[in-house]
């Protein structure tokens, strides 16, 4: 399965991105992309997860030279930290579940980073993945960076309050 999934994440050809400066979004489009489930990652061979990175760093590069001035336009307006939303449109008869879609979505972000989208993928940086599925034909992955509108992403102030107050141990 992860041979497959890297061999059909070769095909670059109908990938796009576009720019909105309202939003400060960059909006990813990867045509026909195929992701991992979590279970599958956590027992694969080191070699095949190296070639799955691989396969993303050079989509991911392809993506960007391919379209230079969109990737210009937005390097010079994004702000940090991003939330980023993944919506993958699944070929297979079962949907992931949402944290599998994060998950499977992990060397995308790496690759994000290696090719200088992103400059980390600390939480100074990503804020928050959120991830949905659904199945579909046509299949892909659409990733959108948009800035975060606190710095811990889209959780309620209540959460975050309620973390903050967890009482120390004795």
């Amino acid at each position: 399965r992860a041979t497959k999934v890297a061999t059909n994440n070769q095909d670059s050809r109908r990938d796009s991105m576009s720019f909105c400066p309202q939003s400060a979004s960059l909006t990813i489009v990867l045509a026909g992309a195929q992701l991992l489930s979590h279970n599958t990652s956590l027992r694969m061979h080191d070699a095949k997860t190296s070639k799955l990175k691989a396969t993303w760093f050079k989509r991911i590069e392809a993506l960007m030279l391919t379209n230079l001035e969109i990737y210009d336009r937005w390097k010079t307006s994004a702000r940090f930290p991003l939330i980023v939303e993944e919506v993958y449109a699944t070929p297979e008869a079962n949907c992931l579940d949402v944290e599998a879609v994060t998950a499977g979505c992990k060397p995308i972000i790496d690759a994000l980073v290696r090719t200088r989208f992103i400059p980390d993928d600390s939480v100074e940086f990503i804020a928050q993945p959120i991830g949905y599925t659904f199945r579909q034909r046509p299949h892909g992955l659409i990733l959108r960076l948009k800035p975060a509108p606190k710095p811990w992403g889209a959780i309620s102030d209540v959460a975050m309050e309620a973390a903050k107050a967890i009482p120390a141990l004795p």
